[in-house]
């Protein structure tokens, strides 16, 4: 979630140990937007709530926006690259080392590269993205 051109944080009138952060969801096309409610110690996404403000959902929010919140504390995020060092292992949680973003960008870089080369075994070299 990201902080919108609108963005601005207010106090919690409701709740004052907490500010309301206004933003939108970014899971579908709908954009809808919310106010995330953070707590003014921890600085940490309590909730959301729902804009009125926003001119296209007008207050409404599906299942997945109402809980939207909850993916940025949660145990199991991802927070690093992760490289897979045993392709015997592919398809499983297992096999997998933290890496630096420097060396999952050169990885990349270095696959797209063989992508390239697979592209031309395939005989497709007059493809879209095939320079």
């Amino acid at each position: 979630m990201q902080r919108d051109k609108f963005f601005k944080e207010e106090k919690n009138v409701m709740h004052p140990n907490e500010t309301l952060v206004k933003t939108h969801c970014a899971y579908c096309g709908m954009q809808c937007g919310m106010n995330l409610r953070v707590n003014a110690v921890t600085n940490k996404i309590i909730g959301v709530e729902p804009r009125y403000d926003w001119p296209v959902t007008v207050g409404k929010m599906c299942p997945k926006g109402v809980t939207a919140y909850q993916q940025t504390n949660h145990v199991d995020r991802i927070l690093k690259p992760l490289i897979r060092d045993d392709a015997s292992l592919k398809g499983t949680k297992e096999g997998f080392r933290e890496a630096s973003w420097n060396e999952a960008y050169d990885l990349i870089a270095k696959s797209s590269g063989n992508f390239k080369i697979n592209m031309e075994k395939i005989h497709y070299p007059f493809s879209a993205g095939y320079q």
